[in-house]
């Protein structure tokens, strides 16, 4: 739903749902979806669903936090520190902006990495690959700013997680790409894929970016 695409009538996709009611704007990145959007978002979920199950996935259900000491060391914090939603709780029975507290938990900014956690130290047998499907909430504090529906505060992510050798994770990488193409021209609606870098890579990380573009 890009909100740059113009109805005839000069107005955005992001206008018309409004207009229509199928969304309603709260205060920074979030909203309330009504029950024709909740549906649609379900049905592209049980599409998303059905492809992880080809595959053989597990699917599995993780908490909505992550230890700080978790994403530390996959190295997420310092890299996207500001991205970051840290929990937090007051240090006594008072409710009081003096008495407020971090604790050594961040909402989930994505999903996947409890897979990574899951997995830690394990070998993996030969020939047989993990493949894990998950969904759940996420939360980001944009900087860039929260626009139309593109960069929200709080929403749903499926993701569907390969973890085995390079040949193997590549060749999925390439089936899903063709998947993606041949369901968006199913559809009847216009896109492209292309190599991107994450785009909360701060200025002095180019070569990180760089190095991800490069090696997808």
């Amino acid at each position: 739903m890009d909100h740059v695409l113009k109805h005839k009538h000069s107005k955005s996709q992001y206008e018309l749902l409004i207009e229509k009611g199928w969304i309603l704007p709260l205060n920074d990145g979030q909203y309330i979806t009504n029950e024709k959007f909740c549906k649609i978002m379900q049905m592209f979920d049980m599409i998303f669903s059905s492809w992880a199950k080809k595959d053989g996935a597990k699917e599995y259900f993780y908490p909505d936090f992550y230890n700080i000491s978790d994403l530390d060391n996959c190295g997420y914090i310092k890299q996207f520190y500001d991205h970051c939603m840290f929990a937090g709780t007051t240090t006594n029975d008072l409710f009081d902006s003096t008495n407020l507290r971090f604790t050594k938990y961040i909402n989930n900014p994505a999903i996947c990495m409890h897979c990574y956690i899951q997995y830690r130290n394990s070998v993996l047998t030969e020939g047989k690959p993990v493949v894990i499907t998950t969904k759940g909430k996420c939360k980001r504090n944009e900087r860039s700013g929260f626009i139309s529906l593109e960069r929200i505060l709080d929403f749903t992510m499926r993701e569907i997680v390969f973890i085995g050798n390079k040949e193997f994770v590549l060749s999925k990488r390439k089936e899903y790409i063709e998947r993606a193409e041949a369901l968006i021209e199913s559809l009847g609606l216009e896109g492209h894929i292309s190599l991107s870098n994450d785009p909360f890579f701060k200025k002095e990380d180019n070569i990180k970016a760089e190095f991800q573009r490069k090696f997808k």
